[in-house]
């Protein structure tokens, strides 16, 4: 039997059941639509009542998508209950003391279901997860290094390698990250913890011409096809190479020419996943070498008033372009551009972290 439950948040006709599957040697699934402001826990038991034990939870997902819930040990009779949290007021399923949202944001080192994860020390620094997470700081030390490698037209390119602790034999998903033009890796240093506390491995790069890298670049590069796309591609084959790398889940969130070159990316599919902050129609299209785009799975974003208005109208045009998952975000009262955006719109940074948390 099949039930459906919820807390204070929602009633349970507010999350209808898009599927209900059985199946003999991979359990339980059930889908239902997933909330930007909540995250979901599915739960079993012997009876209606009594539906105690958490056996999945999944991230908030953009409106308008389907969230797989699946319980993968076989029972011959079983009852269960899908509850809806906010992300404001998150609960702690597993009794361990780390509240599921913290758990859940940090996939590689915890897991919401799992009560023994509290006490363990994935960073050693002799301080468990548990009292990491109850003085704030984090459980994942990050290591870093500086690596440099060659495009195929043998220019360096250079990179900030940031990764955090996990597990033994953890094979990491990655974000690269790319700066706009006549900036730097720099611009991003503000923003790396936010992706290394979710587990992520990330690569800063200097573009061709900046910062660290070789080679130049003048605004011509902001369209040509055979310049900057090569040092993506560099980085690219740089990560795909790593043993501590899982090659099928890479990510891209750039900004401004990066942002461009994120959908270059996900148009040539050389990434699972892309973000794209105050991209460019017309770049994408110059820097593809192809006229006619067809994205997959990306998160465009732009401020109302950059460019007098036009970076919001490029961002709904790349969003016609993409196919789901697909989300756009447009900040109002803002003109700013590139990773400037996160000053106005401070809760902007996370979402994109959770973006990445359901599609990569």
């Amino acid at each position: 039997m099949i039930g459906m439950a919820a807390s204070t948040v929602t009633k349970a006709s507010e999350l209808p059941v898009s599927l209900l599957e059985f199946h003999p040697e991979e359990g339980f699934s059930i889908e239902v639509p997933g909330r930007p402001e909540s995250y979901l826990v599915l739960m079993r038991g012997d009876a209606p009542h009594l539906t105690d034990t958490p056996v999945a939870a999944k991230l908030p997902t953009p409106e308008g998508t389907t969230v797989r819930l699946r319980d993968p040990q076989i029972y011959a009779r079983s009852f269960y209950t899908v509850h809806q949290f906010s992300i404001l007021n998150p609960t702690d399923s597993d009794g361990d003391g780390i509240d599921d949202l913290f758990e859940l944001r940090h996939p590689l080192l915890l897991d919401p279901i799992n009560p023994n994860d509290a006490l363990e020390d994935a960073d050693g620094d002799l301080q468990t997860n548990l009292a990491e997470y109850s003085a704030g700081s984090n459980p994942a030390e990050v290591r870093q290094a500086t690596v440099s490698f060659a495009t195929s037209d043998r220019i360096r390119i250079q990179g900030t390698l940031r990764i955090p602790a996990a597990r033994a034999g953890t094979t990491f998903p990655a974000v690269v990250l790319i700066h706009q033009g006549f900036n730097s890796r720099s611009e991003w240093a503000p923003y790396d913890d936010a992706f290394n506390d979710a587990s992520y491995v990330t690569l800063a790069y200097d573009i061709r011409g900046h910062g660290g890298s070789g080679g130049t670049f003048s605004s011509a590069d902001f369209d040509n096809p055979n310049t900057t796309p090569k040092d993506l591609q560099a980085t690219l084959a740089f990560l795909k190479l790593r043993n501590d790398i899982d090659p099928t889940r890479i990510a891209i969130v750039g900004a401004s020419i990066g942002g461009n070159l994120a959908c270059v990316a996900s148009q040539k599919l050389w990434v699972k996943t892309a973000v794209n902050l105050s991209g460019k129609t017309s770049a994408v299209r110059n820097l593809a070498a192809e006229p006619n785009l067809d994205l997959v799975s990306m998160f465009h974003i732009a401020a109302a008033g950059d460019g007098g208005g036009m970076r919001a109208v490029w961002a709904n045009e790349l969003l016609g372009f993409t196919t789901a998952p697909r989300l756009v975000e447009v900040v109002a009262n803002s003109s700013a551009h590139g990773v400037a955006i996160f000053n106005s719109d401070p809760t902007l940074l996370q979402r994109i972290v959770d973006w990445l948390g359901e599609t990569l």
